[in-house]
């Protein structure tokens, strides 16, 4: 039977001479794979259509539970400045590890495919503000799998007290405060915690309206990194290191 789902291709294998397996994350589906036949000929009129980050509309054929088969396909959007530039190549990469790592198979989320299409669409538009909206899909991404940091409260007591002061617990999943951690501990200023609140609740056009620098975004990246690596629980993103040496 024949199917058609709009989807972003994550990544893609190698399958016998010409033929690969084409990973997509599809908005009716979710994760999915599919055998894209003759892609690796020259001519083939679906090579294009197959490549990582390419966004498109997939018609697929699939039979009870079997491996799909790729049909047909149409480009909506191909990202040319990400796939240009190697800082924002390896941001898509990450996008895509990051999918490939948390979605299940043949589970549709909806509200994390808008987020990764729109992610895509201000990287490639936006390139000078992209490590802002970069950090900003790691906390979103991280909040859509289940795992929303607690950010305006101790997660321990609930104290919310302005004068309190704060640090992050990757363990526990959000803001401690001092009455609830030892003095000695390393506290946030209350500029990084707004900062933190502002990526995860804000939309990237307002994001690009504050113009943030890579410096101020440092210490929260760090701060998402570590909570977002310790819910891959060991499980390393090969484009988060090259990321960093480029940095």
């Amino acid at each position: 039977m024949l199917y058609k789902t709009t989807g972003i291709v994550i990544k893609t294998f190698p399958y016998r001479e010409a033929d690969m397996i084409v990973r997509i994350f599809s908005l009716k589906k979710g994760k999915m794979d599919m055998l894209a036949k003759g892609t690796k000929k020259i001519k083939s009129k679906l090579a294009a259509t197959v490549q990582p980050f390419t966004y498109g509309e997939y018609t697929f054929y699939q039979k009870n539970y079997n491996l799909a088969v790729l049909r047909q396909s149409e480009i909506i959007a191909n990202y040319k400045n990400i796939i240009s530039d190697l800082k924002l190549t390896f941001m898509g990469y990450y996008i895509c590890e990051f999918i490939d790592y948390f979605l299940q198979e043949n589970q549709g989320h909806p509200r994390f495919f808008a987020l990764t299409v729109k992610t895509l669409e201000f990287i490639n538009n936006f390139p000078d503000q992209s490590h802002a909206i970069f950090t900003a899909f790691k906390i979103k991404g991280i909040s859509l799998m289940g795992f929303t940091p607690t950010l305006t409260n101790c997660i321990k007591c609930g104290f919310k007290d302005e004068n309190l002061k704060f640090i992050f617990s990757v363990k526990e999943g959000g803001l401690l405060c001092s009455k609830c951690v030892p003095e000695n501990n390393l506290f946030l200023p209350k500029k990084e915690i707004l900062l933190l609140l502002f990526l995860l609740k804000s939309t990237y056009e307002e994001i690009l309206k504050v113009n943030l620098t890579s410096e101020q975004l440092k210490t929260v990246e760090s701060i998402i990194g570590k909570y977002i690596n310790y819910h891959c629980e060991g499980h390393v993103f090969n484009s988060e290191g090259l990321l960093k040496k480029l940095t």
